[in-house]
């Protein structure tokens, strides 16, 4: 998938945040539209990233400490490829 412009984010599903992850994740559900996985951010071995579908936008928390900036950064990043 590639997103050219900043305004396509606001339509982005989970699945979408999904995709770009690391293929080698490892995913526990939590509830019908949240997963924890294995943050991109730092060498997690033990799956740190909540991610899930909110109302209006997907919400992820990386309970290991990386902040909401290192986090978007990432997806930022890897869903414009």
């Amino acid at each position: 998938m590639t997103y050219q412009k900043k305004t396509d984010f606001k339509n982005l599903t989970l699945q979408n945040y999904i995709d770009v992850l690391p293929k080698t994740n490892k995913y526990k559900k939590l509830g019908e539209d949240s997963f924890l996985t294995n943050c991109p951010v730092h060498d997690d071995n033990n799956p740190s990233l909540a991610i899930s579908q909110g109302h209006s936008r997907v919400i992820f928390k990386c309970f290991a400490g990386c902040s909401q900036q290192e986090l978007l950064a990432y997806f930022s990043n890897e869903l414009r490829r």
